[in-house]
């Protein structure tokens, strides 16, 4: 087993450096769906709204309303 060693950063450098970390090695569908859990509902359906213009090229033409089953 070997000795850790200890590695001063910046703020900025840090959340780079687990940036990359965590897309080359942490579950991102776990991640991103316990962001969208914890949004209000209609904090969600704008994000949905955004993302789904951006996956369609500038705009997506849906709005989304979120509800209990």
């Amino acid at each position: 087993m070997g000795v850790k060693s200890t590695i001063s950063m910046t703020r900025e450098q840090a959340e780079e450096h687990f940036t990359t970390l965590y897309l080359q090695h942490g579950d991102i569908q776990s991640l991103i769906r316990a962001k969208a859990a914890s949004m209000a509902d209609d904090e969600l359906g704008k994000d949905l709204e955004r993302l789904n213009d951006i996956a369609s090229g500038g705009e997506g033409f849906e709005s989304y309303r979120i509800h209990d089953e």
